[in-house]
């Protein structure tokens, strides 16, 4: 029998090594400034945000979460919800 050994948090991401390694691609200064995470119901989207959020949050990184579906889909709903989320007051006048 095979076993592995998961940190704890960590178990529902096995498999999704490549998914986060691009999300952390955001973390270097030379890498991506935007990174679109989509799919069908069920994939598992949330669990690797949320192992994300994890990650960085070890690194030290301050996340804030806006959860697309609450918000209204325009500019000012975006940053509605960023500025709910506790993030900077960008677009404020």
């Amino acid at each position: 029998m095979t076993r592995a050994a998961v940190r704890p948090g960590s178990a529902l991401s096995v498999g999704r090594d490549a998914e986060l390694g691009a999300l952390l691609r955001l973390l270097d200064p030379a890498g991506p400034r935007v990174c679109f995470v989509y799919g069908i119901a069920g994939i598992g989207k949330s669990t690797l945000l949320a192992r994300f959020r994890d990650v960085c949050s070890e690194r030290g990184v301050s996340v804030r979460v806006v959860d697309c579906r609450s918000i209204e889909p325009t500019e000012e709903g975006f940053l509605d919800g960023l500025r709910s989320a506790g993030g900077p007051s960008i677009g404020a006048d």
